[in-house]
């Protein structure tokens, strides 16, 4: 039973569907059982609570928090937090607003309601199966989310913000942009613009302008890192996210932050 109890949980932080199905199956056969001493009925038990809640905690999607990593599945954001060692779960609908989605050539915007006032801007790109999201949890907090494509297996990547506007423009500077014209990609932001000032109660922004960083169509692609004087190439990785005038990229084993003057496409 702890077995299983392990893959459960295991599975829900990891989204390991193949051990959670195998565990999930392992107690509900548990469940069916008829037990023959006490020791087993408290078990029984046991296992029927424990089935419930993760009925319950699925049934409203769930929000796991954790510190500057963040994950999020097609029909909600997971949140993962560790305080005290205990882990903080925390259950938020979420639902596309009707009317809200629109599609700019290659791209998809989405727009999620939270409940109350807080909401997901959603920025999909059917030419990479990426998404990148930016959240309103709570006053002062927010989330841009990227997700790769499930061919990627790839961790998410995510940035905390107590500033909106740094947000905005942090999400808009990582959304995808690959191969789509700059028509379609500033009508797009411009789009994502209107539902973000709207959301936040804002007055609108007309003719904005939106700058196109260097390496915002490399995002998810093999790039390499010179050296400060350009002469010698010292790093090479994969380019995850553009942070002001840095960029974050994964190396063999660690994540490492560059000028985005020193990183080039491979």
């Amino acid at each position: 039973m702890i077995e299983a109890v392990n893959g459960l949980v295991y599975s829900l932080i990891f989204k390991e569907a193949s051990v959670f199905t195998e565990a999930f199956c392992f107690l509900k056969e548990l469940c069916l059982a008829k037990p023959s001493n006490q020791v087993e009925i408290f078990a029984l038990y046991f296992v029927r609570a424990l089935l419930s809640c993760l009925i319950i905690i699925c049934k409203l999607g769930i929000f796991l928090s954790h510190t500057k990593k963040v994950t999020h599945y097609h029909n909600g954001l997971f949140f993962i937090s560790f305080k005290s060692n205990l882990l903080i779960l925390k259950g938020l609908k979420m639902s596309v607003i009707e009317g809200s989605t629109k599609e700019f050539g290659n791209t998809t915007i989405l727009l999620h309601s939270l409940g109350s006032s807080c909401y997901r801007i959603e920025w999909y790109s059917r030419m990479t199966g990426a998404s990148t999201s930016l959240a309103r949890l709570k006053q002062d907090k927010y989330v841009v989310i990227r997700k790769w494509a499930q061919v990627k297996n790839m961790a998410d990547v995510s940035s905390e913000f107590s500033s909106r506007n740094s947000a905005l423009i942090h999400f808009l500077n990582n959304v995808d942009i690959v191969k789509s014209n700059d028509d379609w990609i500033s009508a797009a932001k411009q789009h994502c613009l209107n539902l973000f000032v709207e959301n936040e109660g804002l007055k609108p922004v007309t003719k904005a302008s939106f700058p196109k960083p260097r390496l915002q169509g490399a995002i998810g692609k093999e790039v390499v890192v010179k050296s400060k004087l350009g002469e010698r190439e010292i790093a090479h990785g994969l380019l995850l996210q553009l942070i002001g005038n840095q960029a974050e990229i994964q190396l063999a084993n660690i994540k490492k932050k560059y000028l985005t003057k020193q990183v080039y496409l491979r």
